[in-house]
């Protein structure tokens, strides 16, 4: 376009303006608020899907979608997002996983998806899972007489989420306790349950 300078003699034109036209019907896509996915074992997977669909009065393209976020958190198709026309009551599934591994239990991410002309639909994805986590408490054997014997137990707690199977357990310094392991391992202990270990110290 063209304007006119205050003595009314030169006109300038103005280059680089970029200008956004909307469809006669304004582009409106519904999906969820938020997808949130059960909590998992760590090292597992899980997937989850959900559909965005055209709820508007005429076709809309959207432009491309976007995820931003903990990388745990992956959409296997958003490309498929890139320049999709869909026509009015049409949908398309996005299909999106996480993947149970690293030191937070919590992951979240932001999948964004841009209709043009600066409209932007966001869709909130969190998703967690249960870490190991164990205490293992010991015995005070208090007084013992030289020559004398006396028996304890050491309790392995299992304050995590998930079942843990104890294969063995080891001493640094063992020359003066004893551990009872006979027909103990493998042993799975259960959330929040305890394992009991014998030990004897002469």
């Amino acid at each position: 376009f063209f304007f006119q300078a205050e003595d009314g003699i030169r006109d300038y034109k103005v280059t680089g303006v970029q200008t956004c036209a909307l469809p006669i019907f304004a582009p409106n896509i519904s999906l969820p608020d938020t997808l949130r996915f059960p909590k998992i074992r760590a090292g597992d997977t899980i997937k989850r899907s959900f559909t965005v669909r055209n709820i508007g009065r005429g076709s809309t393209v959207i432009k491309f979608g976007k995820l931003d976020g903990d990388s745990r958190i992956t959409c296997s198709n958003i490309r498929d997002l890139t320049e999709k026309r869909l026509a009015p009551n049409d949908s398309i599934v996005l299909s999106c996983s996480f993947i149970g591994k690293g030191s937070s239990d919590s992951a979240n991410a932001i999948l964004s998806i841009s209709l043009g002309c600066g409209i932007i639909k966001q869709i909130q994805i969190l998703a967690s899972m249960e870490t190991i986590s164990m205490s293992v408490r010991g015995y005070d054997f208090g007084f013992v007489s030289v020559g004398g014997k006396k028996s304890g137990v050491i309790q392995v707690v299992n304050t995590g989420g998930v079942t843990i199977t104890a294969q063995s357990i080891a001493m640094n310094q063992a020359n003066d306790f004893i551990l009872d392991t006979a027909g103990l391992f493998p042993h799975q202990v259960s959330p929040l349950d305890t394992f009991l270990i014998p030990c004897r110290f002469t």
